[in-house]
């Protein structure tokens, strides 16, 4: 019940690049207006591959297309803290779908972190990144 009423009242999704990026095997950082933090574990950073994907593309189509682990990623905290993330999912809906950078273990609750970078092992160009703050 408490997820549930932490989700229903501070849930975010937050776009954290506020024109488009490209991404190659160079890291690139994004530094949030504000510092973000996770509400449940599950928090994640989204990527917006629609200009790569048709719409009639299946998960294992976008899996093929952005194998698991060819986009990585990185939650910087002032204090040191660094989760190491890297797209494992992907999400699909009617105008959009999104990989899902996601850390192999929960992300810390209470942390603020005030960098994310980010590299794909192959160039992706005129991507949108977002942060969800939780997952259902």
């Amino acid at each position: 019940m408490k997820i549930f009423l932490l989700i229903l009242f501070f849930s975010k999704f937050i776009l954290l690049t506020p024109v488009p990026i490209s991404l190659s095997e160079e890291w690139v950082f994004v530094a949030p207006d504000k510092p973000i933090t996770a509400i449940t574990g599950g928090a994640s950073i989204r990527i917006d591959i629609s200009n790569y994907i048709n719409d009639k593309m299946s998960f294992e189509e976008v899996k093929s297309k952005f194998p698991n682990g060819s986009i990585k990623g990185k939650l910087i905290s002032d204090n040191g803290t660094i989760i190491e993330l890297e797209n494992k999912y992907s999400s699909h809906n009617q105008n959009q779908v999104m990989l899902i950078l996601d850390a192999n273990e929960p992300i810390p609750l209470k942390v603020k972190f005030t960098k994310v970078a980010l590299k794909s092992l192959q160039p992706i160009e005129k991507i949108n990144v977002y942060w969800r703050n939780y997952a259902q």
